[in-house]
């Protein structure tokens, strides 16, 4: 028989159950039939009512000296852990910085709980404080009764940016669930900074005429993580360049804008000349709170152009700047500049170009590169004079060579070339006119060529130009077997001595 089962009968002087309790089970708190001291109460085990009906074997499994119902699930009193969160993420989490969580240890158990110690595996991304949250259970915990609790404190702090895993052993005196393991979970992410990235990086106006004012739209974009926080845009340069806040297709507003992360904003940059010339240059200055870059800086340039006479060539430029008949444009080459002047006629769409990849004229070179303009004449098939001056002088053997339409320098027979300069006789819609158009306007592409020297180059050879005995050519190489039979003589004279 059960020792409770056999107390309680000891007590009562009868050594069995069998027909010592007849009637109907008692209800709560009132006497048991034929015990006056006994009374029914809770089942301790699992909350029921004690009942007692004939043929119960035992009604006193927990020791209690109370009637228990016949409950197959009634042992022996016993705790129990359990853990709030059972496991727990910590998402993701700065590097550098921490996140905690408290956790809750509680007895559900019939019996003290005892904790014997708490270990966590990764102590250098997590953290454990048994002396943490709103209870703590202390280094040293006491004895949890059955319904209490206490608190510990879990924490994650990672070193870098990568994913962590840590477990929280628990052992007690639980005698089914120790050791009881607590997931830690983790990301250790970048610390949230901002980035700025300004596009374009640098602008370019070009040439604008005076009293222009176009814009740029410059865009001002966080590519960082965390907010960007603009302090200022500043120019150096604020007499022909301005900046508008309010311009671009996403206007920042505001010249002190924040800028999220993976957002951005526009303003407008312009350029005003105010007079021909240049280049003006300038830059625009964002100052942020960007960590590597907090002050970004976009370089601005670009020209000012004003033609007062209509030539073609700017004011800053033409020597001749109130006189439409004469132009000094700036060579290609960089040699300096090139006058034209056509005389009683106006000029117009003046200018020094380059020569085109390709276009040469064997045995000659073109050190000023080549200039072409328009002139106007009185009337449809007039004749017009144009004198050129080159930077490099006119040299001796030197020709003109004029743009036929296509691309290809011929020679110019209308073209005289003298010691300080060139006369071009030019005929509208004929000799001279590349256009072949009798329009009162005529054209006229070209340049003055250098001949080139045909070997030797450099220090101390011969040079020979042209070609023929009986030409210029021809003088010149006469001349240079005469020094060379004349040097070997005087060597062979010294030799005798």
């Amino acid at each position: 028989m059960d020792v409770g089962l056999a107390n309680h009968h000891d007590n009562a002087g009868a050594a069995s159950c069998v027909g010592c309790h007849p009637g109907t089970p008692a209800p709560e708190n009132t006497p048991v039939p034929g015990y006056a001291t006994i009374t029914a109460s809770l089942d301790p085990c699992d909350g029921s009512e004690e009942r007692w009906t004939p043929g119960t074997t035992s009604l006193d499994n927990d020791g209690d000296l109370l009637y228990d119902s016949a409950d197959p699930d009634c042992g022996p009193a016993a705790p129990q852990i359990d853990v709030d969160p059972a496991s727990n993420d910590f998402g993701d989490v700065t590097v550098g910085n921490t996140s905690a969580v408290e956790v809750t240890i509680s007895n559900t158990g019939t019996a003290d709980l005892d904790l014997f110690d708490g270990v966590l595996s990764d102590t250098t991304n997590f953290s454990l404080d048994l002396n943490g949250g709103t209870n703590p259970c202390t280094d040293t915990p006491p004895p949890i009764a059955p319904g209490g609790n206490c608190t510990v404190s879990a924490a994650f702090m990672p070193q870098s940016v990568a994913a962590f895993t840590a477990t929280i052993t628990v052992t007690s005196n639980d005698p089914t669930n120790s050791p009881l393991d607590i997931p830690l979970s983790g990301n250790g992410v970048a610390v949230a900074t901002p980035n700025i990235a300004v596009s374009p990086a640098t602008v370019d106006f070009g040439e604008v005429n005076v009293g222009n004012t176009p814009a740029t739209e410059v865009t001002l974009s966080n590519t960082g993580s965390a907010d960007l926080v603009v302090s200022g845009i500043a120019l150096d340069n604020a007499a022909v360049y301005s900046v508008d806040e309010t311009g671009g297709a996403n206007p920042c507003g505001t010249l002190t804008p924040t800028i999220v992360a993976g957002d951005n904003c526009t303003v407008d940059v312009i350029f005003a000349p105010a007079a021909d010339g240049g280049p003006f240059n300038a830059n625009v200055t964002i100052d942020s709170n960007d960590p590597d870059t907090p002050s970004a800086v976009v370089p601005l340039t670009g020209t000012g152009f004003e033609d007062t006479d209509g030539d073609g060539v700017g004011d800053s430029v033409d020597d001749f700047p109130n006189d439409d008949s004469k132009a000094t444009p700036q060579s290609a080459t960089g040699t300096g500049k090139i006058t034209v002047d056509a005389g009683t006629n106006a000029l117009s769409m003046v200018a020094a170009v380059a020569l085109a990849p390709g276009q040469t004229v064997s045995g000659f070179t073109f050190p000023d590169g080549l200039v072409t303009f328009q002139v106007a004449v009185p009337a449809p098939g007039d004749n017009a004079v144009v004198t050129l001056t080159f930077p490099s002088g006119q040299p001796s053997g030197g020709k003109y060579f004029k743009d036929d339409g296509s691309g290809t320098l011929v020679e110019f027979a209308g073209a005289t070339v003298n010691t300080d300069n060139v006369v071009l006789m030019l005929t509208d819609g004929g000799s001279g006119d590349n256009d072949n158009t009798a329009d009162s306007v005529i054209n006229d592409p070209g340049g003055l060529a250098t001949p080139v020297s045909s070997g030797g180059g450099g220090g101390g050879g011969c040079s020979v130009i042209g070609s023929g005995i009986n030409g210029g050519g021809g003088a010149v190489l006469f001349l240079t077997l005469l020094a060379i039979l004349v040097t070997l003589r005087r060597q062979r004279a010294r030799a005798r001595r």
